[in-house]
């Protein structure tokens, strides 16, 4: 299975497919359509598009920063993620992370005015937000992140530290920040999130 996470300003879509093959050019992967049409990833480098791969053996994998471009091979079409980092392997225990896109808002250290970001993703041991210009967080100042999910209707209020930092093409930046505590609330809605996509999945699966 493969999941496409594409991040452009305060927007955010997702999207999923299979993989097909690979060789030198990249990973092809089933064609990817939105209300049936083929969807173009043929974007501004304002973009940011992150491909997680799960292997035959359950196993995450994650590319950051990745390229798509709409291909046929074969007389097929496909979907071809191009990248020039190398794939990196995702914790299954902690680090199952949990796609939202969803807006909320920080406060990037002490004595620092709110500001609004989108929450890219969460697990239960990170989160990781993205804002529109940099903050210059000193040491291991405490980032606290507030946002609702409107499914559930649930409030989170969490601190952290920012661990890792990537500045994207049009200059906003993506924190990673690591969670302070354990939240038994986090915890259960990713479960239930998490639970809700493998019925999907099945359900897909049975109609396939």
């Amino acid at each position: 299975k493969v999941t496409i996470n594409a991040i452009k300003g305060l927007q955010a879509m997702q999207f999923e497919s299979k993989a097909v093959f690979g060789n030198e050019m990249g990973l092809f992967i089933e064609p990817i359509r939105y209300e049936g049409q083929l969807v173009s990833f043929d974007v501004s480098i304002y973009v940011l598009i992150e491909a997680v791969i799960i292997d035959v053996n359950d196993i995450p994998y994650r590319w950051k920063s990745v390229k798509i471009k709409t291909v046929e091979y074969n007389k097929e079409k496909y979907h071809l993620i191009i990248s020039d980092d190398d794939v990196e392997s995702m914790n299954r225990r902690n680090g199952y992370r949990l796609y939202l896109g969803i807006p909320g808002v920080a406060q990037l250290g002490a004595n620092r005015a709110a500001v609004d970001v989108i929450i890219k993703d969460i697990s239960e041991s990170g989160i990781g937000i993205v804002c529109e210009k940099d903050v210059e967080i000193v040491g291991k100042e405490i980032v606290h992140v507030n946002f609702r999910e409107s499914k559930s209707g649930s409030n989170f209020n969490l601190n952290a530290v920012a661990v890792r930092k990537m500045t994207l093409p049009d200059e906003r930046i993506i924190y990673g920040c690591k969670l302070l505590g354990e939240s038994d609330k986090l915890r259960k809605f990713i479960m239930q999130r998490q639970r809700e996509k493998i019925q999907r999945n099945k359900a897909n699966n049975y109609k396939n």
